[in-house]
């Protein structure tokens, strides 16, 4: 959460040797934690049992049950065949075959 207040529009990727590569704001105090409104999201999530889950989305959907509300936040697929274009947040990435992996697991949902 400290990253997302402190790093250019909150963004979260690293480079080739695993390092957060994603600019600083300029901000000389920023507001990185509002303990009230933490508490308040940690008191309703537990409250409304709702988890919030980090890993392997075949994983995760496993356990997901009818009617649940899943939330999928992969990197914009490609639009084009450039080497360069930005395509995951992690060393590993999020390729062409996971987004085929992903529409295939999204599809199975419906």
């Amino acid at each position: 959460m400290c990253l997302n207040k402190i790093v250019f529009n909150g963004l979260f990727r690293v480079n080739r040797q695993n390092q957060i590569n994603v600019p600083y704001r300029s901000y000389k105090h920023p507001v990185i934690v509002n303990e009230e409104i933490l508490r308040a999201v940690s008191d309703y999530l537990i409250k409304a049992n709702i988890q919030i889950l980090n890993g392997d989305f075949e994983e995760a959907l496993q356990n997901a049950k009818k009617g649940a509300s899943i939330y999928f936040d992969p990197p914009y697929a490609p639009v084009t065949s450039d080497k360069q274009r930005f395509v995951g947040y992690t060393l590993d990435g999020f390729n062409a075959k996971e987004q085929q992996r992903l529409y295939r697991a999204f599809n199975d949902l419906t």
